[in-house]
């Protein structure tokens, strides 16, 4: 199918970032076939829509999200009166750049699949309310990272089947709190229902890790977005998800990101 290729340059103000965000209200979407060279999430918060993605058609209701890939060719069949969409295009490096806080390969296996996956009635998506999606519109980039941060926490919550993985990935999604961090093991027993022994086991089936070491992967992941979201003092992020020495800290961050936390905290305002 032949579709025009929408640049994230000719949208963008000099000096606008990584992001691009609009709130569409009232208004008919484009039926006209395209594609992008950067990523786009398309988020429904009220009313629904019938998209055209790759030649499918792919209905989304409210609470619905998805990431539309550059090399997705998409344009709406039909909408509803009542639409409101949210719709954050990001640079690809900046997409790849947070895709490898959490898993390395990540970013390819997202550009792996046939279709892009819809994301329903993830608690993650909660914070994003229609009033909240004004903020989305200020000076800082805060709340873009966060959503796209949020659609990657919630594809990896929906990419395991078998109903035990299930359990640990739920348990995994519930380990957010900065006390749930600190308690680490414990906490993820709990959460998960299984004896501590059984939960290691399957941990290692999933994940390849012992039990410490993934509870030590979830509390990095939170401490890089904490250096990327907020002001705090890298000392501070690494008390606050349970790590006891800040040189520990550093040292393990540094194994695992290739990047001081002082050099994503420099780094945050541009690509990562």
């Amino acid at each position: 199918m032949s579709s025009l290729v929408y640049r994230f340059d000719d949208f963008s103000r000099e000096g606008s970032g990584s992001y691009i965000c609009q709130l569409v209200r009232k208004r008919r979407l484009t039926d006209i076939p395209h594609r992008h060279d950067f990523y786009e999430i398309v988020y429904i918060l009220r009313g629904g829509a019938i998209q055209s993605v790759n030649g499918k058609r792919v209905e989304m209701t409210e609470n619905t999200l998805t990431l539309l890939r550059p090399s997705d060719v998409h344009f709406f069949l039909s909408q509803t009166e009542n639409l409101a969409v949210v719709s954050l295009s990001v640079r690809s490096e900046e997409l790849y750049s947070l895709c490898a806080v959490f898993e390395p390969e990540l970013s390819a296996r997202i550009d792996g699949e046939a279709q892009p996956r819809l994301v329903t009635g993830s608690p993650i998506l909660a914070y994003l309310s229609p009033e909240r999606a004004d903020s989305l519109y200020g000076e800082g980039e805060y709340d873009r990272k966060l959503l796209l941060l949020s659609f990657i926490r919630s594809y990896l919550e929906s990419e395991s089947g078998a109903p035990e993985a299930d359990s640990v990935e739920r348990a995994m999604a519930g380990l957010r709190s900065d006390e749930e961090l600190r308690c680490g093991v414990d906490a993820l027993v709990k959460a998960s229902g299984y004896s501590r022994s059984h939960l290691a086991r399957l941990v290692r089936e999933r994940y390849g890790v012992s039990l410490k070491k993934h509870i030590n992967e979830l509390r990095l992941s939170r401490a890089y977005s904490e250096l990327l979201l907020t002001d705090k003092c890298a000392e501070e992020i690494a008390e606050q998800v349970g790590f006891q020495s800040f040189s520990h800290f550093s040292k393990i961050f540094k194994e695992r990101y290739g990047r001081t936390p002082a050099s994503v905290r420099r780094g945050r305002h541009g690509i990562i």
